[in-house]
């Protein structure tokens, strides 16, 4: 014989009830006056950009010219603008290498811009930059005609800087400076000095080719470094030069030993 066991269902009162609906109510509340407020934030009558602040050093950028590339995209509401397409479009001038863009409460956006700063001429048509990018700038000759003319393999253009600068640090201290810089397709070395005559290194063993080079040139080369043509330092032990007049050689081969 079982026994019915009487289960006991708890019955809301109307304060619980109440207080549950107005939970509800006031959750529905505060996410329709979210709404609205974003809404209304956002609208593009509301909050328009009345200034645009620009910093950097304008010595090649002009004022004008980068508020003429950023304005189509400052329009409208400070809260709703696209803050990486104003970046964008200050980047696209030739001349500025980075810009940051931020907005500043209430009503403007300020562009921060750093300039290109150029390291060299590359393969004739473009220029390379110091943080080794290769550039476009059409009229950048009329800024940098003195800088040396680099050249190189497609892809090439940060190890060809790299090696300029490490044959500078041991040319300059004998007042040689590049005025040209090669890498071949086998990736050997062309250097241009400011003397005018020309130095030839190998792919792997330029470092001590160009110290070889450097003794040579201090203790026997310098007192005739207008006559010189060409220096080939490619050679195990040796070093070859080409002379502009020479009295009774036109190429000389030394052994070191």
């Amino acid at each position: 014989m079982t026994r019915r066991q009487n289960t006991k269902r708890p019955v809301l009162s109307n304060e619980s009830l109440f207080r549950n609906g107005l939970r509800v109510f006031l959750l529905l509340v505060l996410v329709l006056g979210t709404v609205l407020a974003v809404d209304w934030v956002y609208r593009v009558d509301n909050f328009p950009v009345q200034n645009i602040r620009m910093e950097g050093r304008f010595e090649r950028v002009q004022r004008q010219e980068l508020s003429n590339a950023v304005m189509g995209a400052v329009k409208g509401n400070i809260f709703a603008l696209d803050i990486d397409a104003i970046r964008k479009r200050a980047e696209a001038l030739p001349w500025v290498y980075r810009a940051e863009v931020r907005r500043s409460w209430p009503d403007e956006i300020h562009i921060r811009f750093v300039e290109q700063k150029l390291m060299g001429r590359w393969n004739g048509t473009a220029w390379v930059n110091t943080a080794s990018e290769v550039v476009r700038i059409d009229n950048a000759v009329a800024y940098y005609s003195g800088l040396p003319l680099l050249s190189g393999p497609q892809g090439t253009a940060p190890k060809v800087l790299q090696h300029l600068h490490y044959f500078n640090e041991v040319l300059g201290p004998m007042g040689l400076k590049i005025e040209s810089l090669k890498m071949t397709s086998t990736g050997s070395w062309q250097l241009k000095v400011n003397a005018g005559f020309t130095l030839l290194m190998s792919k792997k063993g330029y470092i001590r080719e160009i110290q070889r080079f450097a003794n040579v040139y201090t203790q026997e080369l310098s007192p005739q470094k207008q006559q010189l043509a060409k220096v080939d330092m490619r050679y195990t032990n040796g070093f070859a030069v080409r002379w502009r007049k020479a009295p009774n050689f036109a190429t000389r081969l030394r052994n070191e030993g």
